[in-house]
This record gives structure tokens, C-alpha cells and sequence, in this order.
């Protein structure tokens, strides 16, 4: 799954509780199910308005994967900034790969001009004091 506070992490709640450790996963995942280090592997394989996503192929290729649960949940995303700044001075947004494609009609029609860049742990960036 991934970090907490991601719609990976929330489903893993919902659907295991406290059934299980919940251990979350930058790198090294899909290696970790296929040695037996972790028993469940919770990942986004396809979603409502893109289809499949960029998982769905490692998952395919794991030797024997099975399906235990689907979480079939309305995602929702928010844009965040830093609190001083503006609509007008963003530049850049950052966010998950899935979530990038998700939104980006949304960020088309508004932000046409503003570069998008995919990288895990976003939000974390933007809730970090920036030096002054």
C-alpha cells in the first residue's frame, strides 16, 4: 500500500481494519509479495475514469496474484498549496501518477500552462515549512 494518508492506505483500512499490519511501500512491493514477506499487497489496478493504471502490468506478472476484495469508492482530490500562496503563482503541480491522470481533464481545462510532475509523497512536500 501506499503512504498513509493515500486512497491505497484508506482502502487497506476499510477492507482489513485491524485484521493485519499495514505496512506501506515506496519501492519493492510486488518483489516483497512474490518472496512472501508480505501476505497482501493492496494496489490500485484500475480506476473509474482512466482504466487501468500504471500497476495493473505488475500485477500481472506476479506468479499466482488473486483478487481478495475490490474497494469501489468515488475518489475525490483536492489541490493543496502553502497558505501564502495564490491560484495565479503556482507553477507546478505534483501528485501520484494515478491521480495526475485522474485530474488532468480538470487541470487542462484550468492550468493548461502549469508543468505536472508525478512523484509519490506529495502532499508531504507542500505540508513542510519552506526556508525563507
Amino acid at each position: 500500500m501506499g503512504p498513509e494518508g493515500t486512497w491505497t492506505h484508506q482502502a487497506s483500512l476499510d477492507l482489513f481494519g485491524d485484521q493485519v499490519e499495514l505496512v506501506p511501500f515506496n519501492d519493492g512491493l510486488f518483489e516483497a509479495y512474490e518472496n512472501g514477506c508480505v501476505d497482501v499487497a493492496c494496489v490500485p489496478a484500475t480506476t473509474s475514469l482512466v482504466g487501468t493504471t500504471l500497476y495493473l502490468d505488475q500485477v500481472l506478472r506476479l506468479r499466482s496474484p488473486r483478487v481478495i476484495a475490490e474497494y469501489p469508492k468515488v475518489l475525490s482530490y483536492s489541490l493543496m498549496a502553502s497558505k501564502d500562496a495564490s491560484f495565479s503563482m503556482i507553477t507546478k503541480v505534483l501528485g501520484h501518477a494515478v491521480a495526475l491522470q485522474e485530474v488532468a481533464g480538470r487541470l487542462d481545462e484550468n492550468m493548461p500552462n502549469v508543468e505536472r510532475e508525478s512523484r509519490k509523497g506529495a502532499t508531504s512536500l507542500v505540508a513542510k515549512p519552506r526556508p525563507r
